[in-house]
């Protein structure tokens, strides 16, 4: 019997060490403010053969802070917040999870909202918002993100 009490602390000790750890799926999996992960549903553009967004897991391109500190020029893929308020549209690298929610993080004012499906987007209190992180195709012009609608993933 004592030969088994090790055995048996080493297997709870394993178990509990695997059930710490995180894939890197969840690593990857943007995340609001209170901590809860977020589950695209049903956020795509049906006017393209390709969505816009991807449901599932967040696509390869770039967050919104990559974006803004890259020297890269073109057509970026960046993914971010749909935010629009008094102030105007703009994506935003961080969504607080209050109602209506607050933009935060990196921002840049958004040039052509009439690109980004209405459907993605809530509203309350004359703010509108995206739930969750969309991906956008579009060049950084002149301090503004500016959709190309004519690319799509």
């Amino acid at each position: 019997m004592k030969g088994i009490r090790p055995f048996l602390a080493l297997l709870v000790l394993v178990l509990m060490a695997a059930a710490c750890g995180t894939s890197p799926d969840d690593a990857a999996a943007p995340q609001v403010s209170d901590g809860l992960p977020l589950a695209p549903e049903g956020m795509e553009d049906t006017s393209g053969d390709q969505p816009l967004y991807v449901e599932g897991e967040p696509r390869e391109g770039l967050t919104l802070d990559q974006a803004l500190a890259t020297d890269a020029t073109g057509i970026l893929e960046v993914r971010a917040f749909v935010f629009v308020d008094e102030a105007g549209p703009r994506l935003c690298s961080v969504m607080a999870a209050s109602l209506p929610p607050l933009c935060g993080g990196d921002t840049i004012a958004l040039a052509n909202l009439d690109a980004v499906d209405a459907s993605w987007l809530e509203q309350a209190d004359g703010i509108q918002w995206t739930n969750e992180y969309v991906t956008l195709f579009g060049e950084i012009i002149d301090g503004q993100f500016v959709v190309d609608p004519l690319t799509t993933g």
